[in-house]
């Protein structure tokens, strides 16, 4: 399914949307340029999760965990190149655990193999229109 959005508020609703039917141990790999909308997109999952903290993207520290009536891991492994450089992030301990969404930014990066996993697809378009393929 292809989606277009226009607004951050809009790739939002689309991110909540899919949160009404998460029940916990879902991965989700993101897939896209920069200034695609992945970030903001995990933003909406946090606010239908019932996360009050605000979701930063953890570019520089790899690794940020929120709780909600769901927790939420989510990972950016931009700055990573090996699958190597994953050592001490515990990444096992929380992939497919229950009451648990693992979002995944640049999994292509570190040559993770998740078969069980959600990819979504994430297209600049121009400067307000994103096109996310779930």
């Amino acid at each position: 399914m292809e989606i277009l959005t226009h607004s951050p508020e809009e790739t939002k609703a689309v991110a909540k949307d899919l949160a009404q039917k998460l029940r916990g141990g879902e991965i989700l790999e993101l897939i896209g340029d920069l200034g695609s909308g992945k970030t903001t997109f995990v933003q909406g999952l946090a606010e239908e999760l019932g996360i009050t903290r605000r979701v930063l993207s953890p570019t520089f520290i790899i690794r940020r965990s929120y709780q909600g009536k769901l927790n939420l891991e989510h990972f950016d492994f931009y700055r990573l190149s090996r699958p190597e450089d994953l050592a001490g992030l515990d990444i096992d301990d929380v992939l497919g655990a229950p009451k648990t969404v693992t979002v995944m930014e640049w999994p292509e990066r570190v040559g993770l193999d998740l078969g069980s996993s959600t990819k979504i697809r994430f297209e600049y378009v121009d400067e307000q229109t994103r096109k996310i393929t779930l």
